[in-house]
C-alpha cells in the first residue's frame, strides 16, 4: 500500500503529460513573452529600489577599476551572507555585458521564474494541477517586486524548485537526491532568508499533515544545516545592532492585506482577479473534496496564512515580512485545489488575467518615464565622481509608492561614478561597506530622513546634495549651499564648504 502511494504521483504526472493539449507550449510561450515585455519596452524600469541594487553591483565590480575612485568611499565584504546571490552573479554577469543588459536579464529572471518555479512543483505536488501555474505568472509583478526586492522575488522561485526535488526525493529517497536538494536549499538561503525559513516550515508542515517518516522529516531538516552553518558563520563578529523594532499592524489591517499577492496598479484589476481567483475555488470544493495529498497542501497553506497574522510587519529595517510569506502561501495553495474538470476555463481566465496585469504594468511604466528622463537630465549636471548625499522625506510625497523615484540618484553612480554612501550596506546582509568617517544621517545614509540632519557635517563630507520631492530642508540648504539645478520636485545644491 505504501509503494503505491509513493508512486502515484509518478503516475498522474505521466497521464497528464500526455492528454496536453499541442498548443499550450505555444501558448506558455507567448504569455513568456507578453510577461517580460513591460521590462523591456523602457529604458528606466520604475521598480523602486531597483538603481540602487544595480549601482551596487556596478561598485562591487569596478570597486579597483582606475577610472574610478570607488575604492575611497567603498569596499567589498564577500561572506555567505543571506540574500547575496544576485550580487554574485550580477557581479559575474558583467564580465560578459554592461551594467543596463544585467539589470534587465536579473529583472527578466525574477518575473520568468516564478510562474516556471510554480509550474514544476505542481507537477510534482498535485499533477491534475500544473495548468494553474499561470495563476503563479499574474503575481510576478507582485508589490514585493514592484517596490524592488528582487531577492524576495528570486527566492520564491527557488523554494518551489527546491519543494519539487524535495517531493521527489520523499518519494524515492537516494543519496543524490538529499544531495541535490540540499544544494537547492543552500541557494535559497543566499538568496533570501525569509525564503530559506518558510521553506523550512512547508516542508515541515506538509510532512507532518501527510505522516511522513521521522526518517523522512529528519533527512529534510538535515537538507538545512549547511544554511544555518553559513548563517552562523556570516553574522559571527558583526557590529552590534541596535535593539531591534518590532512592528505589528491591526487584525483588520491585516484581513485587507490578504490579497497583497495579486495586488498591483489597478484595484479594478486586482479585484477582478481575486474575484475570479475565488469563483474557482469554491466551484472547485463544491464539486470535489479532493484528494488526500491535495488536503494535506491546502492545510499547509492555511498554516502559512495563520503565520501570516502571527508575524510582525516590521523588524528591525526590515519591512513588509509577514506579507512575503502571502505569496508562497498562494502558490502552495495551487496545489490544494481539487480537480477541476473546466481547465479551459482556467486556462482562458488566467490568461486573460495575466495579459491584462502586463498590459496594466506596462502603461504605468511607460507613464513614469518622462519623470526618469528629467531625473537623468538632473543626473548629467553634477560633476563626475563627485561626493552625492541624496535626501528625501519619507512623509512628502502624493505619489504611489510603486512608483516613487526615490533611489534614481543611484544611476549618477553608474553614469557619472558619483560617491554616495546611500548605496544598501547594511551589516551582514549586503557584500558592500563605506567608509566609516563620512556623515550619514541614518542607517541607510539617506534617502530617506525622518530627522534633521545635521548640516554642518553634511557641508563639510559631500560636495553636492541632491533633494527630490521635500522642501522643508531647503532653508538649511541654501543657508551653506548654491542651488545649480532645479525642475520639477528635484534641486540640486553644491555645498561651500566641501
Amino acid at each position: 500500500m505504501a509503494t503505491a502511494t509513493l508512486e502515484r504521483p509518478v503516475t498522474e504526472l505521466r497521464i497528464v503529460t500526455k492528454a496536453m493539449p499541442s498548443w499550450i507550449p505555444a501558448l506558455l510561450a507567448a504569455l513568456a513573452i507578453v510577461l517580460v515585455l513591460p521590462l523591456w519596452v523602457v529604458r528606466y524600469p520604475p521598480i523602486l529600489d531597483y538603481p540602487n541594487h544595480l549601482a551596487r553591483w556596478f561598485v562591487l565590480a569596478h570597486i579597483h577599476d582606475p577610472h574610478y575612485r570607488f575604492d575611497q568611499l567603498y569596499s567589498a565584504d564577500w561572506k555567505p551572507y543571506p540574500y547575496i546571490l544576485l550580487d554574485v552573479l550580477a557581479v559575474a554577469m558583467q564580465r560578459v555585458v554592461g551594467i543596463y543588459l544585467v539589470g534587465k536579464l536579473v529583472l527578466t529572471a525574477c518575473v520568468l521564474s516564478v510562474p516556471l518555479s510554480a509550474w514544476y512543483f505542481l507537477r510534482r505536488a498535485n499533477p491534475e494541477n500544473q495548468y494553474f501555474a499561470l495563476f503563479a505568472a499574474l503575481i510576478a509583478y507582485n508589490p514585493q517586486f514592484l517596490m524592488g526586492s528582487l531577492q524576495n522575488e528570486l527566492s520564491t522561485s527557488i523554494c518551489f524548485l527546491m519543494l519539487g526535488l524535495w517531493i521527489t526525493y520523499t518519494d524515492h529517497p537516494t543519496v543524490k537526491r538529499w544531495l541535490a536538494l540540499t544544494i537547492v536549499v543552500t541557494v535559497l538561503y543566499l538568496t533570501h532568508l525569509i525564503g530559506f525559513a518558510v521553506a523550512g516550515i512547508i516542508v515541515t508542515a506538509f510532512a507532518m499533515l501527510s505522516r511522513k517518516s521521522f526518517k523522512v522529516i529528519a533527512s529534510s531538516w538535515a537538507a538545512f544545516f549547511p544554511g544555518f552553518v553559513l548563517y552562523a558563520y556570516s553574522q559571527h563578529n558583526l557590529p552590534h545592532k541596535a535593539p531591534l523594532i518590532i512592528h505589528y499592524e491591526s487584525i483588520s489591517e491585516r484581513i485587507r492585506g490578504l490579497a497583497f499577492p495579486l495586488r498591483g496598479y489597478t484595484r479594478a484589476l486586482d479585484a477582478l482577479a481575486v474575484a475570479v481567483l475565488c469563483v474557482i475555488v469554491v466551484w472547485a470544493f463544491t464539486r470535489d473534496r479532493g484528494t488526500r495529498q491535495t488536503r494535506c497542501w491546502a492545510g499547509t497553506a492555511a498554516i502559512l496564512v495563520a503565520l501570516y497574522f502571527v508575524v510582525p510587519t516590521g523588524i528591525g529595517s526590515g519591512g513588509y515580512v509577514n506579507f512575503r510569506i502571502l505569496l508562497f502561501a498562494f502558490i502552495v495553495a495551487l496545489a490544494g485545489i481539487p480537480k477541476f474538470t473546466r481547465r479551459e476555463w482556467v486556462t482562458t481566465a488566467a490568461a486573460a488575467l495575466v495579459v491584462a496585469r502586463c498590459i496594466d504594468v506596462s502603461y504605468h511604466f511607460e507613464l513614469a518615464q518622462p519623470q526618469m528622463r528629467q531625473l537623468q537630465a538632473a543626473i548629467s549636471v553634477v560633476p563626475s565622481e563627485s561626493r552625492v548625499l541624496a535626501v528625501e522625506a519619507a512623509s512628502n510625497s502624493d505619489q504611489s509608492m510603486f512608483l516613487r523615484p526615490i533611489h534614481v540618484y543611484a544611476y549618477g553612480i553608474v553614469d557619472r561614478g558619483w560617491l554616495t554612501p546611500s548605496l544598501f550596506h547594511l551589516d551582514g546582509v549586503q557584500p558592500i561597506r563605506v567608509r566609516s568617517d563620512i556623515y550619514c544621517p541614518n542607517v541607510f545614509c539617506g534617502p530617506l530622513n525622518d530627522s534633521e540632519p545635521d548640516w554642518q557635517r553634511v557641508n563639510q563630507d559631500y560636495q553636492i546634495v541632491w533633494i527630490y520631492g521635500s522642501s522643508e530642508y531647503l532653508p538649511d540648504i541654501e543657508r551653506l549651499g548654491t542651488r545649480v539645478f532645479t525642475d520639477g520636485k528635484v534641486s540640486i545644491y553644491r555645498m561651500a564648504g566641501s
